[in-house]
């Protein structure tokens, strides 16, 4: 993943890391793979082992134009409702709203 932030939960107490991957230079989706997302994921992880709790959501940002194709495609690569819902397209305004306003 290219970047994470700190979140904090509502009560204060439970902190996590929220990961995100960039994928603002894509033109299209056609060399977006099931496989590459996983081991984006599974590359964090490893290197953060058990340092810091993780959020529960994956982010993964396009331009505005592809995000909805995106969401698109990551809800047919995932059949697992739990996958579905911890793998999210996002646009960069998208994320900001989502936790920074």
């Amino acid at each position: 993943m290219d970047m994470a932030f700190g979140v904090t939960a509502a009560d204060n107490v439970e902190k996590s890391m929220v990961m995100v991957e960039l994928k603002l230079n894509h033109i299209g989706l056609r060399n977006l793979k099931e496989t590459e997302i996983e081991e984006k994921i599974r590359g964090s992880l490893k290197v953060l082992a058990d340092s810091v709790p993780i959020y529960f959501e994956y982010y993964f940002i396009f331009s505005s134009d592809l995000v909805e194709q995106a969401k698109a495609k990551l809800f047919r690569f995932y059949t697992e409702p739990e996958l579905r819902r911890s793998r999210k397209a996002e646009t960069m305004e998208g994320l900001k709203v989502a936790f920074f306003d």
